[in-house]
């Protein structure tokens, strides 16, 4: 999943999480934000099977690319806090490891987070 040279924003979520479902609308202003910028790509993970996020995404909107079925992947970056969004620098470090609901006041600082890593 790494990609070298580019920011990558990874958020760790599932359907019967409120916290995650409530941060969706900040999420998705981030890549609002970031639409123009080829450096920079955004995935989310959950352990929902598709058919279930099928139902899910007729009324909620997520614009990150979605990866279900993605246990694997919570393992192996060892989430086990839900919401938790982490930020890749451009070398595939983790850069910065968000564990809790980004609000509108959190969603500036980590814009302008991801805004140094682009610019290096």
């Amino acid at each position: 999943m790494k990609k070298r040279g580019k920011v990558l924003v990874f958020n760790f979520w599932f359907i019967a999480c409120g916290g995650c479902v409530k941060e969706i609308p900040e999420l998705n202003k981030m890549v609002e934000h970031f639409k123009e910028n080829s450096d920079i790509e955004f995935f989310a993970f959950t352990y929902d099977p598709k058919s279930h996020l099928v139902i899910f995404f007729r009324k909620t909107q997520f614009d990150f690319t979605i990866v279900p079925m993605a246990r694997g992947i919570f393992y192996l970056y060892g989430v086990h806090q839900y919401p938790t969004t982490m930020i890749i620098d451009k070398s595939g470090k983790i850069a910065k490891i968000h564990k809790s609901i980004i609000d509108e006041d959190e969603l500036e600082g980590l814009i302008q987070e991801i805004e140094k890593l682009l610019d290096e």
